[in-house]
Order: structure tokens, then C-alpha cells, then sequence
């Protein structure tokens, strides 16, 4: 249990049982027995309202066990497991938000924005890091553009250009996708209409190639 509780610390906010399976290093039957046990010393937050489970430390709880994970020889492990969930759990998003009714799709990808950051945060301290920085960015791109989170997008794809482009073959589509990212951000931006330019020039120039 103890294990597990610092394996979740990872998470921002609330997550699913899918996403304690991803980084708990647990089959999905002991796992829940597990967070079932931590619910019932409340430790664990659990809302059950909706038809699947959401979970959640306890704020206090999870700060101390953040430190210690932080401290642990898991942490690397876990950060990357926690990031490519984020991954899979956002393209899975975009997908059906596309069908949702705006409000709802707000509401539905606006809760993936501390796991977000979290991810983001560790993968840019990580020295290895640059292939799961930028299938993060790419990821996000919907949920920072739909929730008009501008700024906050133009910082992030900026340094997944600079990573992007320092590699030894860096993939065209992902470099094109980014800077149509990068141009749509820059033209909700004041004064950045020449940069914004600039950056749809660089997308339709790889655009041609491909």
C-alpha cells in the first residue's frame, strides 16, 4: 500500500482507476483492493458519482508523499508512466471531444490540465526527456487551443521546436504540426502578427515537402 500511495502522489488531481493501473505497477484487481483499502483510511478521496470511479489524495497526504516518491529510486519510472497515460488519455480526449457539445467539452479536457503540467514539468528536467516532451505538447495542442490557453501553448511549443530541431532527424509532421500550432497561438497574441506569419510560413514550407 505504502508503495502504491507514493506511485499515485504523481497524479495533480483526481484520476481513474485506468490511471492508477498505469503507474502502480499492479494488476487491476490487486490495485483496487489496494486503493480500497486507502479509501477506508482516508487516504485516498473517491467520487463515485459518475458511471466510472475518480480518486484522489488527499491534499496533505499527497504533498508528503510526493517528497518521498521525488526521493525515490521510482520516480523516473513513475513521471514516465504518469506522462504517457497523460498521452494516451489526450488523444483519446480529442477524439471524442470533437462529437461533445462545447461546454462539456471544456469541462471534460479543463480537468487534464494539472496532469498536464505535472508531465511537462518532469519530462523537461529530464535529460532523456525530449520524445516524451514533445508527444506531450502534441498531445495537448487541442486542450491549450480550446480552452484559449494561448500563452501558456506558445511557451510549450516553442521549447518542443528548440528540442525538436536539435535532434539528429527530427520527424516533419510533428515539426509541421507545431508550427501551425505555433502560428494559430501567435495570431490570438497582440503584436505577434509578423511571428505568427512567420511560423504558418515555416508549417506550408514542410507541408510542400511531405
Amino acid at each position: 500500500e505504502r508503495r502504491v500511495l507514493l506511485r499515485l502522489s504523481c497524479f495533480a488531481g483526481r484520476f481513474s482507476l485506468e490511471g492508477a493501473c498505469a503507474v502502480g505497477g499492479e494488476g487491476h484487481c490487486e490495485l483496487y483492493r489496494i486503493i480500497a483499502s486507502l479509501v477506508g483510511k482516508s487516504l485516498v478521496d473517491v467520487d463515485d458519482r459518475d458511471r466510472s470511479a475518480r480518486y484522489r489524495l488527499l491534499d496533505t497526504t499527497r504533498l508528503y508523499c510526493l517528497r518521498r516518491l521525488l526521493d525515490s529510486e521510482d520516480a523516473s519510472l513513475v513521471f514516465n508512466l504518469h506522462a504517457r497515460h497523460v498521452i494516451g488519455q489526450l488523444e483519446s480526449l480529442d477524439q471524442g471531444s470533437r462529437a461533445a457539445p462545447p461546454q462539456e467539452s471544456a469541462a471534460n479536457l479543463s480537468q487534464y490540465i494539472g496532469d498536464i503540467r505535472v508531465a511537462l514539468d518532469r519530462a523537461a528536467q529530464s535529460e532523456e526527456g525530449d520524445d516524451v516532451f514533445i508527444a506531450l505538447v502534441l498531445a495537448a495542442l487541442p486542450v491549450w487551443l480550446h480552452l484559449a490557453f494561448y500563452r501558456e501553448c506558445r511557451t510549450h511549443v516553442e521549447a518542443a521546436l528548440r528540442r525538436l530541431q536539435r535532434m539528429p532527424a527530427p520527424e516533419p509532421e510533428h515539426e509541421m504540426r507545431l508550427f501551425l500550432a505555433l502560428g494559430t497561438t501567435l495570431a490570438y497574441l497582440k503584436g505577434a502578427r509578423e511571428q505568427a506569419e512567420g511560423a504558418f510560413a515555416g508549417a506550408l514550407q514542410i507541408a510542400e515537402h511531405l
